[in-house]
């Protein structure tokens, strides 16, 4: 009987409990209601013409960078508009004495980029070159050493940036896929050894073992192998790394860079390692390396990263990127402004989707409906920052008023890009790694 009993309290109790999360209830009278026509009213339209930034919401959004100590890009990853716009909005940067460009990649990679820079051959054709030669594996467009530099849209962005002479900061660990690319730059740094021909037999087994680590990871059949535990201790890895002792700074800052880079992998393959804190700890301290040894007292810097570093606050067990900028301005008493970059139509396959219309339960909605398919779209949100604190508008009170508000809190503006599509690849097919 009690158990019964208990049951029609639990059936009751969950019953009101859906009653409540149904209403919307009214606390504030005189306040609006959050909806898609609410997050209108604070958007601005754009356009890219003639790479120019036209129209009210450019004005509105580079005013802001203007006075700004850093600017936070929190783009979604492998998108040929957002490639566009930031080739488009370099320039308005520079001019506004931003000099230092961070990115998503590990500190040696973007010194890779940097040497391209250095050469008069179109970045288009040195990054082709580059993917197509340290491309491993039989899987996608991440199969390139470079993170987020595999389409033409990435290599013009990167040309705009040599072009106007930014440093280029690489704040994140070097990339899983990179070992054939860092070994080859061991490598090119051996070659005054009087050993150097039974180094080159050291680095063809390490590209061996690295490959064959790579493809049986990638299958994903064997539950228990931990490729970059193999790779850390194999004795092939060894022989290879000892050929560079102390007095061989460059090569011995690679190595210490991939060992570091294997370690918060490795512990995302072992459960319970903390992986991702280890990644933004590391992440914080390039950034704050890079800061502390730039000539200028107060540097301003651009980073373009994925939108969930960009945010401002305590998120996801970390503090992340995107805090770390925000104390230091505030520090300094400057600002900084983030900016999460949104998509609501994507052609994939000639087919169009509007992900307004996909995903009708996503909180994102609120945002996504506010996108145009032909222009840029603004969205501001410290104006409703402000009403919220002063209760002038109400949220739903559903499940997913906790992300609404929360993404309101860690932002200035969402980017909404017009009709989007991934990155054209940029190398070549027949170049691929396989079994």
């Amino acid at each position: 009987m009690k158990t019964q009993i208990s049951l029609l309290i639990l059936l009751f109790s969950l019953s009101i409990s859906s009653k409540l999360l149904a209403q919307q209830p009214v606390f504030y009278p005189e306040a609006e209601t959050f909806s898609v026509d609410y997050v209108k009213k604070h958007s601005q339209r754009f356009e890219l013409i003639n790479d120019k930034l036209v129209g009210a919401g450019a004005e509105h959004l580079l005013n802001a960078i203007n006075k700004a100590q850093f600017t936070i890009l929190g783009e979604y990853h492998g998108s040929a508009q957002l490639g566009k716009f930031t080739t488009t909005l370099l320039p308005y940067l520079k001019k506004a004495n931003y000099h230092n460009f961070a990115l998503e990649i590990g500190p040696y990679s973007a010194e890779k980029l940097s040497q391209l820079c250095d050469n008069k051959t179109p970045i288009v054709h040195q990054l082709n070159q580059l993917n197509t030669k340290f491309r491993v594996g039989p899987l996608d467009d991440l199969d390139t050493p470079i993170p987020f530099f595999h389409g033409i849209e990435d290599a013009d962005f990167l040309q705009r940036a040599c072009e106007l002479d930014f440093n280029l900061w690489g704040i994140d660990q070097e990339y899983y896929s990179v070992g054939l690319l860092h070994a080859d730059e061991l490598l090119q740094l051996a070659k005054s050894k009087t050993n150097y021909q039974q180094i080159l037999k050291d680095k063809a087994a390490f590209d061996s073992l690295f490959i064959a680590c790579y493809v049986k990871d990638s299958e994903g059949e064997d539950d228990s192998f931990k490729m970059f535990e193999v790779l850390k201790n194999h004795q092939i890895t060894k022989a290879f790394f000892t050929h560079f002792d102390a007095t061989d700074q460059k090569a011995q800052g690679i190595i210490e860079a991939l060992f570091k880079t294997w370690d918060i992998y490795n512990r995302y393959d072992i459960r319970g390692g903390k992986s991702h804190e280890h990644r933004i700890s590391y992440m914080r301290q390039n950034l704050s390396q890079y800061y502390q040894n730039n000539p200028s007292k107060h540097p301003k810097v651009f980073i373009k990263i994925g939108g969930v570093h960009a945010e401002k606050f305590f998120e996801g067990r970390v503090y992340d990127v995107g805090n770390l900028a925000y104390d230091i301005a505030k520090h300094n008493q400057n600002t900084s402004v983030h900016i999460l970059c949104l998509r609501r139509y994507f052609k994939q396959e000639e087919k169009i989707e509007d992900w307004y219309e996909t995903y009708p339960n996503s909180y994102y909605r609120f945002f996504f409906g506010a996108g145009e398919k032909d222009q840029w779209t603004v969205i501001d949100l410290k104006p409703i920052q402000e009403q919220l604190a002063s209760f002038q508008i109400h949220m739903p009170e559903t499940i997913d008023f906790h992300d609404i508000k929360n993404l309101i809190r860690q932002y200035d503006y969402i980017l909404i890009a017009p009709l989007d599509q991934r990155v054209q690849a940029n190398y070549l097919e027949t170049a691929r790694i396989s079994k």
